[in-house]
């Protein structure tokens, strides 16, 4: 396994000017959590492009930086002010679409890192502005309608109004930030299997997950604060890795060796934080997600060996909490997300032919 430990060059801060005001960017409503003295962490209210802040020797660092320049902006913002310092060492990319991070173009003065996987599909798809994303705009825009729609059939259930109109927001945010170009830089410094920043008092170990939907996925670890990063790899609600995998067959094996380290000498207290999904997990909830990972490939390649019909194992599978019953004792999950979480890796495991 490649090991690359490499010492950053600091860059000379250069203020980034804030353009007019507009719409778009009046600030986006976020829980702003002070983790401990060198760790930030902000949040969206819909629980949507987390990122985590640090306060490093040798300067600040953001892992993921929003979807926008405007977005980022404010995030920059607030961690400047947390700190109170504005040198800017680096921005950790830890997937390939634009939601977590489209904003890079607000980092001029740090070192813009990522899995050699995201430069390739920037390329690739020619999301190397945003006006590649006239689709995801439009996308947007349509989420807005259809939430709006519904906001008058949840009059008698405040709570999950104002979650709504969190999200319609959020939504919309992104909508209008989309409207208004701008380019997204490549990353420049790229790694293929782990990278490892030395920054002085804290130490940062980026680990590229494996094959997944889009190929990028990195995870961090900050063992000087006991901090796990899972960036976009579980998503929101999903229990296991979260996209339809196409021609990239899920590498689960490297998914357990990636989560191993990650576990490896972790105390219960570890502090696990996701791109998408406003909740905190521990250790135990990286563990659980390994043991269905593992559970699940085991079960196909036994089905396989015994020369079981695709169609009947696929069937029998769905059954997620009859197969793997100790998911019925996790807190916070839905059975039939499960259910549907693995039947879709079974399938990426399992594909028709």
């Amino acid at each position: 396994m490649l090991h690359i430990s490499v010492p950053l060059i600091l860059v000379t801060f250069s203020l980034y000017g804030l353009p007019t005001p507009s719409r778009a960017q009046t600030p986006l409503p976020l829980d702003i959590e002070r983790v401990s003295e060198q760790v930030l962490v902000m949040t969206p209210k819909t629980g949507n492009a987390r990122v985590v802040a640090l306060d490093s020797e040798q300067g600040l660092v953001m892992i993921n930086c929003g979807f926008s320049p405007s977005f980022a902006r404010q995030l920059r913002g607030e961690a400047e002010r947390a700190f109170g310092r504005r040198d800017w060492k680096a921005v950790i990319q830890t997937d390939a679409g634009f939601l977590n991070n489209g904003g890079a173009g607000a980092f001029p003065d740090a070192v813009l890192i990522a899995h050699e996987g995201r430069r390739e599909y920037l390329l690739a798809t020619g999301e190397t502005n945003s006006r590649a994303l006239d689709g995801q705009r439009r996308e947007f825009e349509e989420r807005v309608t259809r939430s709006q729609a519904m906001l008058d059939t949840l009059q008698g259930n405040p709570e999950r109004r104002q979650g709504l109109e969190d999200w319609i927001e959020l939504c919309r945010r992104i909508a209008d930030d989309l409207a208004r170009p701008y380019d997204i830089p490549l990353p420049e410094l790229t790694f293929s299997d782990r990278l490892t920043l030395d920054l002085g008092d804290l130490t940062l170990e980026c680990l590229w997950f494996g094959e997944t939907a889009e190929g990028a996925d990195v995870l961090v670890r900050v063992p000087e604060e006991n901090l796990v990063w899972m960036g976009d790899v579980f998503h929101a609600m999903h229990v296991l890795p979260y996209g339809r995998y196409g021609d990239r067959s899920p590498d689960v094996d490297r998914w357990l060796e990636v989560m191993d380290v990650m576990l490896d000498g972790a105390p219960e207290t570890m502090t696990v934080y996701r791109a998408n999904g406003s909740d905190v997990w521990t250790r135990w909830q990286i563990s659980d997600r390994r043991r269905l990972i593992a559970d699940v490939r085991d079960a196909v390649r036994a089905a396989q060996e015994r020369g079981e019909p695709r169609a009947a194992f696929m069937e029998r599978i769905a059954e997620a909490g009859t197969l793997f019953p100790y998911v019925r004792e996790w807190e916070n999950t839905n059975l039939n997300l499960i259910s549907s979480d693995v039947g879709r890796l079974a399938a990426g495991l399992w594909p028709e032919r």
